[in-house]
């Protein structure tokens, strides 16, 4: 982990504007990591942040709190490569009653290449942006370039193999359904998703309201490309 502040009941504020590089094994790696269990957190990001991993999962920015901010206008990439390939470029969620907002204005990439998982696990995992709020409003602006790319590119053993490969541009999602699931673009998203053999989906921008009256709306002027 490159950066990781923790409270248990207090307020977490990060501001980072220098480069970070984060490379773990088999435990993964974190660019900024930040999370208080009764208070708010914030981050905001105008440097570079790197996070890579062989085995394990990475991602560039962590984010928790009861409620969350993240406010990204630097250069963010998480790349993991493994037989289970799990890469996230942020993860912001309000845990209680606060809301869960995510900016950007710079550019977030996630890269998973995955190789050959267990039996009904995905290969290769990879979202731009994940934001979550359990009640309230989890809303994300993206000004910036915001791109997810999954790939299970193995050779199949036999006719029989199969693998699965996911990919994400920008999730939001509110659980409870007290609040509202929102994404706001007015820039780039681009979501990829590739397998040799067996099944890969791709979407670009993806809103969930999830509790009976919960609410998600996209508002989209700019670019959203999948493939």
């Amino acid at each position: 982990t490159g950066i990781d502040a923790q409270s248990p009941f207090g307020d977490v504020t990060v501001v980072n504007a220098s480069d970070i590089t984060a490379v773990g094994l088999y435990y993964g790696a974190i660019g900024i990591n930040a999370n208080s269990v009764y208070g708010d957190t914030h981050v905001a990001n105008s440097g570079d942040i790197y996070a890579a991993s062989i085995y394990g999962a990475a991602t560039g920015v962590y984010a928790l709190g009861e409620g969350s901010s993240v406010d990204n206008s630097g250069s963010i990439t998480a790349v993991v490569q493994g037989d289970v390939a799990r890469a996230t470029g942020v993860i912001n969620a309000a845990s209680y009653t606060g809301d869960a907002i995510t900016t950007n204005s710079g550019d977030i990439n996630a890269i998973a290449q995955g190789g050959v998982a267990p039996y009904g696990v995905y290969e290769a995992q990879a979202v731009g942006i994940y934001n979550l709020a359990v009640l309230y409003d989890s809303a994300v602006g993206n000004s910036g370039t915001v791109s997810a790319t999954a790939l299970a590119m193995d050779e199949p053993v036999d006719l029989f193999s199969f693998f699965t490969a996911k990919a994400i541009g920008i999730q939001s999602v509110n659980v409870y359904g007290l609040g509202e699931a929102s994404i706001d673009n007015t820039g780039a998203i681009y979501s990829t998703a590739a397998t040799t053999q067996g099944f890969a989906s791709a979407w670009g921008a993806l809103a969930q309201g999830l509790g009976a009256y919960g609410d998600a709306s996209i508002s989209n002027d700019g670019l959203i490309s999948t493939y």
